[in-house]
């Protein structure tokens, strides 16, 4: 990896040129402004050198945080990705957006994410995310002149890329860019989030594999910075490292993310590094602070004006120029998570840092003060009732203050949605309920059920990949087997766990996908048709009841199902094949061939499926010249 150094590079600006609140006041020279946003998915600050940590390599981290600034006591606004992410894009926090969980929600084009202020105000903008969770379908795209994501093929679900192709895609775009350009850059890195799959390079340097993941990214993130450098991009580049939420690691029993509030999920790095900032480099701030203010600073940052997105948070993390701190703030951060409700049917939680507290309202309170207990380890909810009273009214203006913008879109799961965030340990869940009806689950209750229907959702992810051809019809009789063997571990876990847990969707989903992968259709059926109860438009949903229907006899309405899911989702290429396949077994040729000649014109240029469906096609075109067949649209 090449050198580099922010600090040292030639200021040809000076920071008052960069304007204040009011807009700019001179013109910046030939030299265009660069904002280079990292996301790196579920990473705790505490796994940073920059914030103390020993056991990691993260040099390029480090070393940004020398020449900028870092906050100490950063939080995410939710420990999801899609809704962190929406957040510190919009600047609005998710009671407001709307988006609280992975896959159901999209935000609606009445949303306004900092690129599309950016790019009117003539800033090239170019969006590269590692995982399907952000994919351009979830409203994230907007004001990205290229949002570039990890493509989804016929035969698999590729639901995310390695940082390294996350770079090698963003180096494409940079290439295109000149040097009088303003740009805008969001690189989003998942590997860190698990399962935890490092190079083998970096596996062996490190003794956790999550500490692996992480100096991975921030190896290749020094590589995208060194070609930026080559390309002469850096003189005006301002960088700001984060991440959307951490992990527990259980260290408050949950295993990975997603269910509670505490600082192991909630604090993220946040590093503001270049020269937009470099009067204050070194700076470390101490009080907390959320990601929500992101595009207020930048926004006040580029002297543009908070005007043209009014209705973000604004309480930006720095002053005009950039050379000193605002003063400490006595603003509440909201916090929130409905994954509890969406993926299990449990009571979800609220809450707020205020101060030094941090007030987390469930079906119970918590209380707790984050300087003498960082580690949430002592409530303080029974012995601090006035504390909890004042904190609880916070919480109540803040949620009216920051009301919702009604900005999201309830969305049907499309073609490979849920196996692809169940390949991520997503369920997508579902909407609709009262996410605070009382007799709902405390999730403290339920979450060592959770780890056991994670360690089955493994073991399913596991059999997948057995049953998975390296190439086309080379199946290997003894990887079926042994996947076989994982799925009935899979199914005794999951049927003890429905003694205690009989409500939970993803279980009951989970039930009926273990027993779909068995070749028990008939016992399958009932889940997916609990399912589709709860999400009436799931594309995956209803081909997977088609393909049951068809195997218990139900011919007619297996094809009326899986018609449905392809009205819903024309790309949705399963429902193509199985129309096709369906008409090709009942000898009419004409009809396969007309489902495999749209699935064609579906398919977009440089897709790795189109070899297979033109193969496919010209052997059906040689089917219907034997039987004197033409193609037959449906009826």
């Amino acid at each position: 990896m090449r050198a580099f150094t922010l600090a040292a590079l030639p200021f040809l600006i000076s920071l008052n040129g960069c304007g204040g609140p009011d807009g700019p006041t001179e013109e910046h020279n030939s030299r265009g402004r660069g904002v280079l946003l990292v996301t790196i998915d579920t990473t705790r600050a505490d796994r940073i050198g920059a914030y103390g940590y020993g056991g990691g390599g993260t040099d390029t981290i480090d070393r940004l945080a020398e020449e900028g600034i870092l906050f100490e006591q950063a939080l995410s606004t939710a420990p999801i990705t899609l809704p962190a992410h929406a957040s510190l894009l919009t600047g609005v926090y998710p009671s407001a957006h709307g988006l609280h969980d992975n896959g159901i929600f999209k935000l609606s084009e009445e949303g306004t994410p900092i690129a599309e202020v950016l790019r009117r105000h003539g800033f090239r903008t170019g969006a590269f995310v590692g995982s399907f969770i952000l994919d351009r379908r979830y409203g994230l795209d907007q004001g990205f002149e290229v949002y570039d994501g990890p493509r989804q093929r016929m035969d698999t679900t590729v639901s995310e890329r390695p940082a390294g192709r996350v770079v090698d895609r963003a180096i494409q775009w940079i290439d295109t860019l000149d040097l009088g350009d303003d740009y805008f850059g969001w690189i989003h890195f998942y590997d860190p989030h698990l399962p935890w799959t490092p190079p083998d390079l970096y596996r062996l340097r490190f003794d956790h594999p999550y500490d692996a993941e992480i100096a991975y990214c921030d190896e290749e993130l020094g590589r995208l910075l060194a070609h930026l450098e080559k390309r002469g991009l850096m003189d005006e580049l301002t960088v700001i490292v984060t991440a959307d939420h951490g992990e527990d690691m259980d260290d408050h029993g949950e295993a990975n993310h997603g269910v509670f509030l505490y600082q192991s999920t909630m604090h993220v790095p946040l590093i503001v590094s270049g020269s937009l900032v470099q009067k204050a480099a070194g700076t470390r701030v101490s009080r907390p602070v959320s990601l929500v203010s992101l595009p207020a600073t930048l926004l006040r940052l580029l002297g543009i004006a908070a005007d043209e997105m009014p209705d973000m948070v604004r309480l930006p993390l720095l002053d005009g120029d950039g050379a000193t701190m605002e003063p400490a703030t006595t603003a509440p951060l909201y916090l929130e998570t409905y994954l509890p409700y969406y993926s299990h049917r449990w009571h979800p939680y609220l809450g707020l840092v205020s101060g030094k507290h941090k007030f987390i309202r469930g079906k119970g309170v918590e209380l707790y003060d984050l300087v003498t207990d960082p580690q949430e380890s002592n409530n303080l909810a029974a012995v601090r009732p006035e504390v909890v009273k004042g904190l609880e009214r916070e919480l109540q203006a803040l949620l009216a203050e920051y009301s919702d913008l009604a900005w999201v879109v309830d969305r049907a799961l499309e073609e490979g949605d849920r196996q692809a965030l169940e390949a991520l340990g997503y369920t997508g869940g579902a909407a609709g309920g009262d996410p605070f009806n009382r007799s709902l689950p405390d999730p403290h209750e339920r979450v060592a059920g959770q780890k056991e229907l994670n360690r089955a959702r493994s073991l399913m992810i596991q059999a997948n990949l057995m049953a998975t051809p390296s190439t086309p019809g080379s199946q290997d009789p003894a990887k079926l087997e042994r996947g076989r063997e994982l799925l009935l571990q899979a199914q005794a876990i999951l049927e003890d766990l429905t003694r205690d847990h009989a409500a939970d969707p993803l279980l009951r989903l989970s039930l009926g996908e273990v027993k779909f992968g068995l070749g028990d259709h008939a016992g399958a059926l009932p889940y997916f048709e609990q399912a589709l109860a709860e999400q009436p438009d799931s594309v995956s949903t209803l081909f997977s009841l088609g393909v049951c229907y068809v195997q218990t006899g139900k011919t007619e309405r297996a094809l009326k199902t899986v018609r449905k899911a392809q009205s819903l989702d024309p790309k949705f290429s399963q429902a193509y094949m199985f129309l096709a396949w369906h008409h090709r077994e009942n000898g009419n040729y004409g009809k396969a061939a007309w489902w495999m000649q749209a699935l064609l014109d579906e398919l977009e240029p440089g897709d790795p499926s189109l070899r297979q469906v033109e193969h496919d096609l010209a052997l059906l075109e040689r089917l219907m010249k034997q039987h004197q067949q033409a193609p037959t649209p449906p009826d």
